[in-house]
């Protein structure tokens, strides 16, 4: 199984997914898991060669579903922390 998957749960199922389906995954319900994948903080090389770490797959889901949520792009200076407490403020909003 790959090292770079981004974890995702809905109705207490978790799954690891592809970055790439991130999206597709969120706009079926699926949320990014605050659990970590076990290869969480290991480098990568097999996208690319670029050295990218779990937290930063992370990262890019989490702005990712901020995106889908706000409907607009995050502020870069956001860590993944942050991007949940407004997409929870913006979800508590919306109801």
């Amino acid at each position: 199984m790959e090292e770079n998957l981004v974890r995702m749960a809905k109705d207490g199922t978790t799954l690891e997914v592809h970055p790439s389906c991130v999206v597709d995954h969120q706009r079926l319900g699926w949320a990014v898991s605050p659990q970590a994948p076990e290869s969480a903080g290991e480098e990568t090389t097999d996208n690319g060669g670029s050295s990218e770490t779990a937290d930063d797959e992370l990262l890019r889901a989490a702005r990712a579903d901020y995106e889908a949520v706000v409907g607009k792009k995050p502020f870069h200076g956001w860590d993944v922390a942050a991007l949940r407490e407004k997409i929870a403020a913006a979800k508590a909003g919306q109801q």
